[in-house]
């Protein structure tokens, strides 16, 4: 990579870097006001959890970490598959595993918004290493 791509890497992927970002935090802090607010009143809030649960998918979709959340689940499915012999209880672990790696995601939204964050982050700064 030389220096003029890599300028132009820096620039093109500027605000995407900044939506992801954004895009973390906003259901990281949601998520610690909902928990915060509810251990000091002492009873669940439904219509905040409900919107807390919206706007994760939403901002899983937006910031397209979507599609890594699916291929962190298959990556637990094939890890499932293969880990034991070749029998029905084979397909329920493979199955159980790719389902609680896409219950965390989907719950925990962050996570997988996160990690894809971090890798633009690590290809930004192989990009600022060139300049």
């Amino acid at each position: 990579m030389d220096t003029m791509s890599a300028k132009n890497f820096l620039q093109n992927t500027e605000l995407k870097f900044k939506i992801k970002a954004g895009a973390t935090l906003f259901p990281a802090v949601f998520f610690l006001v909902i928990i915060l607010f509810e251990a000091i009143i002492g009873r669940s809030l439904g219509v905040i959890d409900d919107i807390y649960f919206i706007s994760g998918i939403a901002l899983l979709v937006i910031t397209g970490s979507v599609l890594k959340l699916l291929s962190f689940a298959l990556s637990a499915f094939k890890w499932g598959w293969l880990l034991t012999p070749f029998s029905l209880i084979d397909l329920v672990i493979a199955l159980s595993a790719g389902a609680i790696v896409l219950a965390i995601g989907i719950f925990f939204p962050f996570v997988p918004i996160g990690l894809d964050t971090l890798s633009l982050y690590r290809e930004r700064s192989k990009a600022k290493s060139y300049l």
